[in-house]
């Protein structure tokens, strides 16, 4: 019975021009379709013969089984896949935020830049101011040198005896006169002078103190850019480093997944091939069940004639009617056989190291406070929890009622068949199990009443000839 997925995807295919969902198995569903099958073939042993259901046991047991490990092996890449994704995003999300520093940085330097022309131009004025104080400096020389000379021509002048003649008063008078005049200009212009000069200094005073607190600021200014600076070039180094690691993972990992998917893809290769070559082995392994379905037929009609006749002999070489096959060809089935498991195995043992390696790239998804994945986020889906009852144990009642032998089947299905109790409740296994006994029963009677010499010289010329026909062989159980 198909399950509602698988309906709904048969609907809209149907559909001229709708689109088909992807078909997404999980276990359960696999684990749901062989219960199914179990059961529809519970209820065909009841109206088919059991001959013609073993095969179909058979063959369904192992498609399942096929189906189960490729259902596995694409929900490991899904979850692979998923966990790639995620580290995707994470490392858009890292370079998204390194580009948002990269834009504060230039901010950064575009501050530094303004603060540093700011700079240079208050130092320009401060030589300016410099300049101008050296230049009043050597005027204040210039005016002590003068009042120096005024002075001492002061003091020449009160120490100097004035001349008086009779007939000169007059003149004596005029002339102190007009020194008297001449002294005082020139007092009043040198205090006029003083006083100027004196203003200049005070204005030049309080703008040189303003220019050494302006200086003072922008010394102060210049070691805040510098450790600023300083910060900026070591988160700068920091990130360039910080973002060549991440470049480094990423193209190892990208590289480490391309080998991994180039190994998956030649082991994907390689069990298809193995799965040819099993169905091929398993056509041969039927032409022998069903040589070996004749031979024991044929047993079974020789023991009847020798109860109905009493002394009749039973000899299977006398049988033209029996078919003819070759123990070298039933060696060379068993030998490919057995390569085929070989290969099988390692391809296995290769595959489950492939997926080990896979999930070292495991991410983890950010939670919130309840547990659950943040919105926005993809989240693996998981399949329900299931019972490890497998899908051959499931098959196992219908096989012990149609009497299938756990020799035919594969080694996972023969170990569950043998781990679960036998089942006797149904009367077909009843009849059969009770044939199988009278069939062994007669062939001990043919095998003592045959004689010990023609035992030996069949076992002679088994040994010697191996090319010539066999008329009955026993199978190997690994068939």
């Amino acid at each position: 019975m198909a399950s509602p997925e698988e309906k709904d995807n048969m609907q809209q295919a149907s559909r001229p021009g709708s689109y088909r969902k992807p078909l997404r198995l999980t276990l359960a569903d696999v684990y749901d379709l062989g219960k199914s099958i179990a059961q529809d073939i519970q209820r065909a042993s009841s109206s088919q013969s059991d001959e013609t259901l073993k095969g179909i046991i058979e063959r369904v047991v192992r498609a399942l089984e096929w189906l189960e490990t490729y259902v596995e092996e694409a929900e490991e890449l899904r979850s692979a896949n998923y966990r790639l994704m995620l580290k995707a995003d994470e490392l858009a999300r890292e370079k998204s935020r390194r580009n948002a520093l990269e834009q504060e940085l230039k901010g950064m330097q575009c501050v530094a830049e303004e603060r540093g022309r700011q700079r240079d131009t208050l130092g320009l004025r401060v030589s300016e101011l410099e300049s101008q104080n050296a230049s009043y400096q050597q005027r204040l020389e210039l005016i002590e040198q003068d009042r120096a000379l005024a002075l001492r021509r002061q003091k020449y002048n009160s120490t100097v005896p004035l001349e008086k003649d009779e007939g000169d008063d007059g003149h004596s008078n005029v002339s102190n006169s007009t020194a008297d005049t001449i002294q005082s200009d020139y007092v009043a212009r040198s205090k006029s002078l003083d006083r100027r000069e004196a203003k200049k200094l005070k204005g030049s005073s309080s703008s040189s103190s303003k220019l050494r607190d302006k200086g003072f600021i922008i010394t102060q200014l210049n070691k805040e850019l510098g450790h600023e600076k300083k910060k900026v070039t070591e988160l700068k180094e920091s990130h360039s480093l910080e973002q060549r690691r991440v470049k480094q993972r990423v193209a190892h990992m990208e590289q480490e997944i391309i080998t991994l998917k180039k190994q998956l893809g030649s082991a994907q290769q390689m069990i298809d091939k193995l799965n040819d070559e099993k169905i091929a082995l398993m056509e041969r392994s039927e032409v022998v069940t069903e040589v070996k379905a004749i031979t024991l037929a044929t047993v079974a009609r020789g023991t009847l004639v020798q109860h109905n006749n009493g002394d009749c002999s039973f000899d299977d070489r006398g049988d033209s009617s029996a078919p003819k096959f070759y123990k070298k060809d039933l060696m060379m089935i068993l030998q490919d056989r057995n390569e085929l498991k070989e290969k099988v195995s390692n391809l296995q043992d290769e595959i489950s190291t492939l997926t080990k390696r896979l999930e070292q790239y495991e991410v983890v998804t950010p939670r919130n406070s309840r547990g659950h994945s943040p919105a926005g986020t993809p989240t693996i889906r998981r399949s329900r929890t299931i019972t490890p009852i497998s899908i051959t144990e499931r098959l196992v009642d219908s096989m012990i009622i149609l009497d299938v032998s756990p020799n035919h089947l594969s080694p996972a299905t023969s170990k569950s068949y043998q781990t679960l109790p036998t089942m006797h409740s149904s009367r077909s296994s009843h009849s059969i199990n009770s044939k199988m006994s009278n069939l062994d029963h007669s062939g001990e009677q043919l095998s003592s009443s045959g004689g010990k010499e023609r035992e030996e010289s069949y076992e002679t010329s088994s040994e010697t000839q191996e090319d010539k026909p066999i008329p009955s062989i026993e199978l190997s159980t690994s068939l």
